[in-house]
């Protein structure tokens, strides 16, 4: 899995009893052109070196071939870093595709993203990562929760690993933020009308 993240740096730790290995081998041997890793546990790391995140997964699937890309269709967890090392949110979700040559990174069905602390809660069924500025975005129906609101945005959100802040398009649901932490949108124009929550509300 090489660059997970384009600056990242990363290991694969694998395991798996005798016959688990053989299943592997002769799967591989029968896609020409795949590779197969069972359990593994990736970390990544930012540009200044500290440790943003600790991807694990019972099966990754790499297709070899003019555009790679991986797949892991049995599940997974990520455990996002803060630059203090501690555990700031943690992403799950059914599946999710890396394309190595564009750097995409998308998860796929049965989204969540919890803050640390349950505080706020995200779920959507398509999740992007944006590696360049550290935030998910998605066109999908997202819902956040949080203790004081609920929030869907009809037409996905912006948002930090964190959620210390949040960007949503197109809303709908009962909030309790004040109003000048809302953005104006033009009436005419439902794609561009969003809510916006700053940090440290």
């Amino acid at each position: 899995m090489k660059r997970f993240i384009p600056y990242l740096a990363f290991f694969f730790f694998f395991s798996g009893c005798i016959n688990d290995l053989k299943k592997i081998e002769a799967l591989s041997k029968k896609n020409v052109g795949v590779e197969v890793a069972q359990n593994i546990k990736t970390y990544y790391y930012g540009p200044n070196g500290h440790l943003k995140g600790i991807l694990t997964s019972p099966v990754m699937y790499r297709y070899v071939r003019d555009t790679p890309y991986m797949i892991m269709n049995e599940g997974l967890q990520v455990d996002f870093y803060n630059d203090s090392l501690r555990i700031e949110s943690i992403l799950t979700a059914k599946k999710g595709e890396y394309w190595e040559n564009t750097n995409n990174i998308v998860v796929k069905d049965s989204v969540v993203v919890t803050s640390m602390g349950g505080k706020r809660i995200l779920r959507t069924d398509e999740l992007f990562w944006d590696p360049k500025n550290q935030q998910f975005y998605t066109h999908s129906l997202a819902t956040l929760i949080t203790p004081e609101q609920t929030i869907t945005g009809k037409n996905g959100l912006t948002a930090p690993a964190d959620l210390s802040w949040y960007k949503f398009f197109n809303t709908s649901g009962e909030m309790k933020v004040d109003s000048n932490y809302f953005s104006p949108s033009p009436a005419t124009d439902s794609l561009r009308d969003t809510t916006t929550q700053k940090p440290g509300t």
